[in-house]
């Protein structure tokens, strides 16, 4: 994701998006988030993304991708300072959607599940800053959170069950709705 900006788009990029996208040391991102001013954690780059979408795609990519500090860059840790208001970080981050003509507006949460992005990953920052979320269907996928969390090679037991804990609800909604529409079903037979 490193070189979808063309050369007159780079000289627009954001100082804060770069030092996380390029994996800099925390050091280096602090300091750098300590001197934006508080609307640089929602402005967008070029291709749309705020700093923490950035930080998603880094936590779902770095991984597999060696030219992260990955002794050093802890995704986790970064999109909690993007996310705090009491540090100059911004809870209402994790609202902003993620627009791609393709695909719709998917919000933070349902991006970072797309990517595979996990609880210890900086996936539980999201939901502490918009726990709604947990309520909003992904337009993708069509499916709750939860349950986006349970598909793929990259679903992990600890997120599902840490988003299946944070709204059991759901769960219990889904069964229901499960049941009368077997019921009504049946009715109609």
């Amino acid at each position: 994701f490193k070189t979808r900006m063309s050369a007159e788009t780079m000289w627009d990029y954001p100082l804060l998006h770069a030092a996380i996208e390029f994996g800099e040391k925390p050091s280096c991102i602090e300091e750098i988030f300590r001197e934006s001013n508080p609307d640089d954690v929602t402005r967008v780059d070029a291709l749309g993304r705020t700093p923490l979408l950035v930080a998603i795609e880094v936590a779902g990519n770095a991984p597999g991708d060696d030219s992260y500090w990955r002794e050093e860059m802890n995704s986790s840790e970064v999109i909690k300072m993007l996310l705090n208001d009491q540090q100059g970080g911004s809870s209402h981050a994790a609202q902003i959607p993620k627009e791609n003509l393709d695909e719709g507006i998917t919000l933070p949460l349902h991006y970072a599940l797309s990517l595979g992005v996990g609880v210890d990953d900086g996936l539980g920052h999201i939901v502490d800053a918009f726990p709604g979320a947990l309520e909003i269907v992904d337009p993708e996928t069509k499916l709750l959170p939860f349950l986006s969390a349970a598909v793929g090679a990259q679903a992990r037991v600890n997120t599902i069950y840490a988003l299946t804990m944070a709204r059991p609800n759901l769960i219990s909604n889904l069964c229901t709705s499960a049941i009368s529409t077997d019921v009504a079903s049946t009715m109609e037979e």
